[in-house]
C-alpha cells in the first residue's frame, strides 16, 4: 500500500514539473501570462524568503534551481522565431515580386516577302543549301535590322561571290570585318580580292582562314585559291602543296587534280605530274586539260 502510494506521489511530481514547464515556456508565446516561476530562495508569498520547494498563491509553481535553465532555451527558440516572422516575411516577397501579363509579347522583327527576318546563323543554312538569291535578300534585312550580326555578314558576302558579285561580295566583307576580324570574312576578302586580282591581299586572307578553320566549310577552295596564286606568283613547289592539300578535301574534283600536275609539271617533276594528270583522267576521261598534260609529260619521257 505504501509503495503504491509512494509511486502515485511521484507520478504526481512529474506531472506537475512538466505543467510547470509547459506553462512557463510556451504560453508567453501565445500572449498568455503564466503562473510565476519561482527560483531558489523565492516564495509565493510576498516578503516571505527562504522557502522552497512549496506553493504560494495558487497557480504559482516552486522549483528550486532547474526552473531557469530549462525555460531559457524555449525563450530563446520564441524570441529567435518572432524575429524570423516567416509569413510575413514571405508575404512581403510575394508582394514584391513583378506581375506578368498573360499575354505573348513578341518582339519587333523586319519583314522579308511577309516573313520575319532570319538570324544570320540561320541565313548560313541557307548559304550551305545553295539558296544564295533568298540568303542574299534576307541577309540584307537582317544587316538592316542588326548591324552587328557578323553571321549575316559572312553569308551575305559568301551568297554575293556565289552569285558573281565580286565588288559588292568584298564591300560587304570588308564592312563587317571592321566591326569584327571573323577569319571567314577574311576567306571572303580573299577570295573577292583574289577575282579581282589583288594577289597579296587575298593569299593573306585567305591563309588566316585556313588557320582558323582547318576543317571549315571553304578551306579546300582556300587551298586551291592558294594554288592559283602562287602559280601567278610562278611559286610552283608552293603551288603544288596548295594544289595537293586541296585535293585531300575534295578528292573527286578533276580540276583541281589538272592543277596539281600542272604546278608538278613546271616545278620539273614529270613523274609525280603524271600521276596527278592519270589521276584526274580516272575521275573524267574527257577532261581536256588532263588530256593535253599526260600527253605532254610522256612525251619529254620518251625523249
Amino acid at each position: 500500500m505504501k509503495k503504491k502510494y509512494r509511486s502515485l506521489l511521484q507520478i504526481n511530481s512529474v506531472l506537475t514539473l512538466v505543467a510547470g514547464l509547459f506553462f512557463a515556456g510556451f504560453l508567453p508565446a501565445l500572449g498568455i501570462a503564466p503562473a510565476q516561476t519561482v527560483q531558489a530562495g523565492q516564495t509565493g508569498q510576498a516578503g516571505q524568503t527562504g522557502q522552497t520547494g512549496q506553493t504560494g498563491q495558487t497557480g504559482q509553481t516552486v522549483q528550486a534551481g532547474l526552473a531557469k535553465p530549462l525555460i531559457q532555451p524555449a525563450q530563446t527558440i520564441i524570441k529567435t522565431a518572432q524575429a524570423l516572422q516567416p509569413t510575413q516575411t514571405v508575404q512581403a516577397t510575394l508582394r514584391s515580386q513583378p506581375t506578368f501579363s498573360t499575354q505573348t509579347v513578341r518582339p519587333t522583327q523586319w519583314l522579308v516577302a511577309g516573313k520575319p527576318a532570319m538570324s544570320g546563323a540561320d541565313i548560313l543554312k541557307l548559304v550551305t543549301d545553295g539558296k544564295y538569291q533568298e540568303a542574299q535578300t534576307l541577309a540584307l534585312a537582317r544587316i538592316t535590322e542588326m548591324p552587328n550580326d557578323i553571321d549575316a555578314y559572312v553569308a551575305l558576302s559568301w551568297s554575293l561571290l556565289a552569285l558573281g558579285k565580286t565588288e559588292d561580295a568584298e564591300n560587304y566583307a570588308q564592312r563587317g570585318y571592321a566591326i569584327y576580324k571573323d577569319p571567314r570574312l577574311a576567306e571572303a576578302i580573299g577570295e573577292a580580292s583574289y577575282n579581282l586580282g589583288k594577289n597579296d591581299i587575298a593569299l593573306t586572307m585567305l591563309q588566316e582562314y585556313i588557320a582558323a578553320y582547318p576543317e571549315g566549310p571553304k578551306t579546300g577552295l582556300s587551298y586551291y585559291l592558294c594554288g592559283e596564286l602562287y602559280v601567278r606568283k610562278a611559286q610552283f613547289m608552293h603551288a603544288d602543296i596548295a594544289f595537293s592539300t586541296a585535293v585531300r578535301y575534295n578528292p573527286n574534283n578533276p580540276l583541281w587534280w589538272t592543277r596539281v600536275g600542272w604546278a608538278r609539271e613546271n616545278a620539273h617533276r614529270p613523274l609525280q605530274a603524271l600521276s596527278a594528270y592519270e589521276q584526274a583522267l580516272a575521275l573524267n576521261p574527257n577532261f581536256q586539260d588532263a588530256i593535253e598534260g599526260r600527253k605532254r609529260i610522256l612525251s619529254r619521257l620518251q625523249q
